[in-house]
């Protein structure tokens, strides 16, 4: 693992911001594919940056970034990072970074999944600009919110539980190598949290899926717990209906990290090649 953090560091880009937003950057000479990442809702492109690096050693550029209201992209003051305008924040970044690499694909991981088919449902002219977009673990079926606030509570409350046992969790260690930002405060991360549940629970995202008409691929983790999509064979077989490619696969809720980043990468890869 050190070694993989250590080749990291000398590949990633400078700190980086554009609009407000954070974000760093991974180029390829002659690369196969772009590919923008959008991390889990909260802590930014810290978050991916283990599926970044497989993507890197596969031969493709990558782009991770913070949205608006997440890791050091707070600037605006966004502490409910769902407003309608943080689209438009967003939308001006994600236009310079098609203007400076040209059309790509864009990786979403559980609750950035959610923001960025309500973003390609309401700015259809972007999806011109996105080759394909893959959603992973992603937030938003109107199935899962009854019982979302109970799950996503347990979720955290099973992980300080094992953090008091000394268990070296894996979301902790994507985290010890990145280059650090400034976080929230707990009171501000609450807040955020709350209004990350609100937001996955209006709606569905299957709703904003079908106004998409760009290639879509859906991974579903057999044994992600907050999320868990993979074991309800009707959201598959919407998912299916409304035109994704689904693919289930033996993760939990954080593949973008080790040790399942490399799978991840490797399956993104293949079905972006090959569309």
């Amino acid at each position: 693992m050190k070694g993989i953090h250590r080749d990291f560091r000398n590949k990633v880009s400078e700190p980086q911001s554009l609009f407000g937003l954070d974000y760093r950057s991974i180029s390829v000479q002659g690369s196969k594919e772009t590919f923008l990442l959008l991390g889990g809702r909260g802590l930014g492109w810290e978050a991916v940056t283990h599926l970044a690096f497989f993507l890197y050693q596969l031969g493709h550029s990558v782009i991770l970034v913070s949205l608006p209201g997440c890791g050091s992209s707070r600037d605006y003051k966004i502490i409910k990072p769902f407003p309608v305008q943080s689209f438009s924040i967003f939308s001006q970044f994600f236009g310079e970074m098609v203007r400076q690499h040209g059309r790509m694909h864009v990786i979403s991981h559980s609750m950035s999944g959610r923001y960025f088919a309500d973003y390609l449902a309401k700015y259809e002219s972007a999806q011109r600009d996105v080759k394909s977009v893959i959603f992973v673990n992603p937030s938003g079926f109107r199935k899962e919110s009854p019982m979302l606030i109970f799950r996503f509570l347990l979720s955290k409350i099973m992980h300080k539980v094992q953090e008091m046992h000394g268990v070296d969790l894996e979301e902790l260690k994507a985290l010890s190598f990145a280059p650090k930002t400034s976080m929230y405060s707990r009171v501000d991360r609450i807040g955020q949290r709350l209004a990350e549940i609100k937001y996955c629970m209006q709606g569905d995202i299957l709703d904003s899926l079908k106004q998409i008409a760009i290639p879509r691929m859906v991974i579903l983790g057999e044994r992600d717990f907050v999320f868990p999509s993979a074991t309800d064979m009707s959201i598959r077989t919407e998912l299916e209906s409304a035109g994704c490619f689904v693919s289930v696969m033996d993760f939990d809720h954080n593949p973008t990290i080790l040790p399942n980043a490399g799978d991840l990468a490797e399956e993104i890869s293949l079905y972006a090649q090959n569309i």
